[in-house]
């Protein structure tokens, strides 16, 4: 019998193989932080990676709703990572005696994948263990990390908001976490000019992603406005799945972002979701408007 971990990203690659829409969770930091619900008393309230713990209800609460709303990959609530693992609460010794920062990368990836189950979507929704600008991360403590991993596996790493072209370093350590059999996506907050950055050695680097064993290319944290030009970009430098998840600046209806996916789309997205600001609700229409004109087209 398969694993289910196995199962839930052999799903994707089958969607992404053929031609048809991935569909990603949207800000889960900000989801977490809009209530304060399971906070315990007296902690400051956090949509950092220490919502895990101050908020645990909270965060289940939102992985469960995005998997109802029509996900197949659902991320975990660890985009503070970085910043945490340096921090004293993050030193100091975890309940395994290892700094409680390598004790949340696990805790994470069961309470997503808890709030999966409780959505009744165990096997169809895979879990992304999120890396916020993961270079300096990698450079310090990628060892432990790809070992806990292996301990208890996400479904792949998402490596998300770099503001910069990959360097020598951040290549190699994608590279030995996919060597490890771990999937990577990438994710970019901006590309090409508005990252300083010429047309060729935009092609160059993604060229270098894809020989690093990278899945995917996708950008994320703009603004979803600019969403459709990042992807034109992305489109024309790389033969990888391209997709995006940009951000909401202020309110939007539900309809009106599923309308957006629609552009994306045309402009070859295949992985598509949300950033900071984008709910399950909007995740819920997207996806039915996506599935819709699946339906039409076929």
């Amino acid at each position: 019998m398969k694993s289910p971990h196995l199962t839930a990203y052999g799903r994707i690659r089958s969607l992404l193989a053929a031609g048809e829409c991935v569909v990603l969770d949207g800000g889960v930091a900000t989801e977490v932080a809009r209530t304060e619900i399971g906070r315990a008393p007296g902690s400051e309230a956090s949509s950092d990676t220490w919502a895990i713990y101050d908020q645990t209800n909270r965060v289940l609460d939102v992985h469960r709703r995005y998997a109802l709303a029509g996900c197949d990959v659902i991320s975990t609530n660890t985009w503070g990572l970085l910043h945490s693992a340096v921090t004293d609460r993050g030193r100091r010794p975890g309940r395994t005696g290892l700094p409680a920062w390598t004790v949340a990368t696990r805790d994470a990836v069961t309470l997503a994948r808890r709030g999966i189950a409780e959505a009744g979507r165990s096997g169809h929704c895979a879990v992304a263990f999120s890396l916020n600008d993961a270079d300096p991360l990698f450079k310090g403590v990628e060892e432990l990390l790809t070992l806990l991993w292996s301990i208890d596996p996400p479904d792949l790493v998402l490596v998300e908001t770099l503001r910069e072209l990959p360097n020598p370093d951040l290549l190699r350590a994608i590279a030995d976490v996919a060597a490890r059999g771990l999937p990577v996506w990438v994710s970019f907050s901006c590309v090409g000019a508005e990252a300083g950055t010429p047309p060729g050695s935009v092609s160059s680097a993604l060229a270098g992603l894809e020989r690093s064993g990278v899945d995917a290319v996708l950008v994320n944290c703009v603004p979803a406005a600019q969403a459709s030009a990042a992807l034109a970009q992305l489109a024309m430098a790389t033969s990888l799945p391209v997709g995006c998840y940009p951000r909401l600046d202020g309110p939007l209806h539900p309809a009106a972002y599923a309308e957006l996916s629609l552009e994306w789309r045309a402009q070859g997205a295949r992985i598509i979701g949300g950033c900071c600001g984008v709910g399950p609700r909007h995740i819920e229409a997207l996806s039915a408007r996506l599935a819709a004109r699946a339906t039409t087209s076929s």
